[in-house]
């Protein structure tokens, strides 16, 4: 008998924060990290870190990103 258990974790980022750096400016977040090709505009980045529980093993992964501006 299979069955599919999900684990699901969900981050929430506060209020950004925009930071003016000469005639640059900058939007950042608690616990990011700005990164991006040069030339191109830096984004915030949070690497993510999920264990599963023992015994057990991923066979997708889905990511759902809500309230994009």
């Amino acid at each position: 008998m299979s069955f599919c258990r999900y684990v699901k974790y969900t981050y929430h980022f506060n209020t950004p924060v925009a930071v003016q750096s000469g005639t640059f400016q900058s939007i950042s977040f608690d616990n990011t990290l700005l990164t991006g090709k040069i030339g191109e505009p830096a984004l915030p980045y949070h690497a993510v870190q999920l264990l599963l529980p023992p015994g057990e093993e991923a066979i997708s992964v889905n990511y759902d990103f809500e309230m994009k501006v």
